[in-house]
């Protein structure tokens, strides 16, 4: 009896998830723009009421893959409709501490002395512990109309937020497709005071798989080696971009699956050395043993996330998945977890932690995982 009772339970949880529609951003941008433009002259009247009159109460829970999406929503909303005498703070899940998430409560629920109306943003809210998300779900019970929290969340992930989803407005920015990515890529040139080629567009996304903010970055950089007058080239971007970095980062991955611990020290250490940081080596590492196990247990990638089955990644990791199992694919993220709680929480040094992780990952490849003994006080 007592399973069924289980069963039942867990049934009518998963069945309450779908439940909770999910505006476009049109839709969103829309509603917020009835609500608020009317608002324009009157800098110290509170946003609450006219959100809720136009179904878009907070909490916001912006739903992306792509988190500069989610960032240009948000200043586009600061841009338009925030003043001066506002006051916009951001935090990201991983650094509210107990403490901060006392601070962060307080601010949700008592009104500024000084800012009429106060923003709230918090990134990667998957994350939030469940202790978190009962907090912050206590403080917006006390929320005065003048305060708007605003939730970032990476679509990937599951984490519920309970009742915060349930009472607030759920936002999907879905991923772009090709042809809108290429043509985010182009205004984006355009921003930077360039044009640029059609083949030079379909490169830059092709090298970057749809990573918004590194895009970004790279176009900013190329516009700046155009002369006036000039647009960015398919030889610009070839010369120029971070596609050379990120075919040695594939290389990495070869050389762990294949078992040479030599080289992929080796290789990993040019890495660092480049400017690439051990953490962004982490995710890397992560994210493409994450596509390994998706192709492993997927073969014709349906019902895939995009993240997992994104062309870039499958394209150059093809050649890899015949040679691995689920197991050691298994075996390969916990070493990668491993590594990085060690970046983060240990005072060795970041080269001694990377090298010894590499080792240990070939090993994996050889069969074997026979660390060397001062790994384990790293």
């Amino acid at each position: 009896m007592a399973k069924k009772s289980t069963t039942k339970k867990s049934g009518e949880r998963k069945a309450a998830e779908p439940s909770v529609p999910s505006l476009s951003v049109e839709d969103f941008v829309a509603r917020v723009r009835s609500a608020l433009e009317p608002l324009a002259n009157q800098p110290r009247a509170s946003f609450g009421p006219a959100l809720a009159a136009a179904s878009v109460p907070a909490p916001w829970l912006l739903r992306s893959s792509q988190h500069l999406r989610a960032r240009q929503l948000i200043r586009w909303f600061a841009e338009k409709f925030l003043t001066p005498n506002d006051q916009l703070s951001s935090y990201f899940a991983s650094d509210l501490t107990s403490q901060k998430m006392t601070s962060l409560g307080q601010s949700l629920s008592m009104p500024s002395l000084f800012s009429p109306r106060e923003v709230i943003v918090v990134y990667d809210a998957s994350s939030l512990k469940v202790a978190s998300v009962r907090a912050l779900g206590e403080a917006l019970g006390r929320t005065p109309s003048s305060a708007l929290l605003i939730l970032v969340l990476d679509a990937a992930k599951k984490g519920s937020l309970g009742d915060l989803a349930q009472h607030g407005t759920t936002i999907l920015l879905e991923e772009f497709t090709d042809a809108q990515l290429g043509r985010w890529i182009e205004k984006e040139a355009l921003k930077n005071g360039v044009g640029i080629e059609g083949d030079a567009t379909r490169l830059l996304a092709q090298q970057h798989a749809k990573n918004l903010s590194l895009l970004a970055s790279e176009i900013s950089k190329l516009a700046l080696l155009c002369r006036t007058g000039e647009k960015i080239t398919v030889a610009l971007v070839r010369e120029n971009t971070q596609a050379e970095f990120q075919e040695e980062s594939f290389r990495l991955l070869q050389q762990i699956v294949r078992g040479d611990s030599f080289h992929a020290a080796l290789v990993a250490k040019r890495l660092i050395e480049n400017g690439f940081h051990p953490l962004q080596l982490s995710a890397f590492l992560a994210r493409c043993f994450r596509v390994l196990g998706a192709a492993k247990d997927n073969p014709d990638r349906s019902a895939i996330h995009s993240d997992l089955s994104n062309y870039y990644f499958v394209r150059n990791l093809s050649g890899l998945v015949s040679g691995v199992t689920s197991e050691r694919v298994t075996q390969y993220l916990r070493a990668v977890g491993d590594m990085d709680w060690k970046l983060k929480s240990s005072p060795f040094d970041e080269q001694l932690i990377v090298e010894q992780a590499m080792i240990r990952m070939a090993r994996l490849g050889q069969g074997t995982d026979q660390r060397p003994r001062r790994e384990a006080h790293a």
